[in-house]
């Protein structure tokens, strides 16, 4: 992520229940294996995506770079697809 000017040095996991997601209307989970198990505690009013990534844990810098570009591509459409669903509400 230095590549890209973003410093992740403190970045750490946390549990979910630690973030309280009963508080967001929106959780982006990077796999549907994450997805799936983030469903069996969240409560039924949060939203729920999953972006479908490649996880790159140990498979070199290539892969992360890949994984990143993935999920930029992916963000986008989703929002601009919540964008339009918010237009369309409007």
């Amino acid at each position: 992520m230095a590549e890209r000017g973003i410093d992740i040095a403190s970045h750490r996991t946390r549990e979910l229940s630690a973030c309280q997601p009963e508080r967001y209307d929106l959780i982006v989970a990077m796999t549907d294996d994450i997805a799936a198990e983030l469903k069996q505690g969240i409560a039924n009013a949060t939203r729920l995506e999953a972006l479908s990534i490649k996880d790159p844990y140990g498979k070199g810098v290539q892969a992360y770079r890949e994984c990143v570009r993935s999920t930029e591509e992916a963000l986008r459409r989703m929002f601009k697809e919540v964008y339009e669903i918010d237009c369309q509400n409007a």
